[in-house]
């Protein structure tokens, strides 16, 4: 009898070990995911504020009767602004498509 519960303590204690890791893992899994929604947050904010910069200068356009100095001003605050959106591209570039999947034949 004292084999037959030293053999089940010896498992409940081995599923208690796993159940530990799972724990681990689903916290990792936990911090990433916050680390991608706080990331997605940052691309977010990044993107709009470009894009407020960039209704400012189409208004500015659209008003018309621009001087030289405003044209250049217009046109250096645009490169800035690809800049900034090829900087967003390098730090975030497109995946490779997945390639497609053959379905499976029923055997």
């Amino acid at each position: 009898m004292a084999i037959v519960l030293g053999a089940i303590l010896v498992l409940l204690i081995v599923e208690l070990d796993m159940l530990k890791n799972q724990g681990r893992k689903i916290e990792i899994i936990m911090a990433n995911l916050q680390e991608f929604k706080d990331l997605l947050t940052r691309v977010d904010v990044a993107t709009n504020n470009i894009a407020e910069d960039l209704k400012r200068l189409a208004a500015q356009v659209e008003a018309g009767g621009l001087s030289a100095k405003d044209e250049f001003e217009i046109s250096e605050a645009l490169k800035l602004a690809a800049e900034k959106l090829e900087a967003v591209a390098a730090v975030n570039p497109e995946p490779a498509p997945e390639p497609p999947v053959d379905p499976v034949e029923p055997g």
